[in-house]
């Protein structure tokens, strides 16, 4: 029988393998465009589950930037962010090693 700590994973649960992909490719620094072309979505899904993210792990997951050459601002994972994709790369590493042995 599990551990009763592994059972609960509260807000984990509303995530799905595209998001682990989406915050492998997030953490590349690739475009909402890209990653929304790469998993077959629209560009406006892929805001969504970035607007998710912060709703789920906090508004300090992303962080303001601004573009020097264009004088635009625009969020990017903050270390908080980097932290976390790193763990749902790791995550994502482990489900492709258990995919390829099925």
């Amino acid at each position: 029988m599990p551990s009763k700590k592994l059972l609960p994973l509260g807000k984990l649960r509303i995530l799905d393998a595209d998001d682990l992909i989406v915050m492998d490719l997030l953490l590349q620094k690739v475009s909402c465009a890209k990653i929304a072309k790469t998993l077959g979505l629209t560009p406006a899904a892929i805001s969504h589950r970035r607007r998710r993210y912060s709703e789920l792990f906090g508004e300090d997951f992303y962080e303001l930037r601004k573009d020097l050459n264009t004088n635009q601002s625009f969020k990017h994972l903050s270390l908080k962010g980097e932290t976390i994709c790193s763990k749902m790369r790791a995550l994502l590493e482990i489900l492709i090693e258990i995919e390829e042995s099925i």
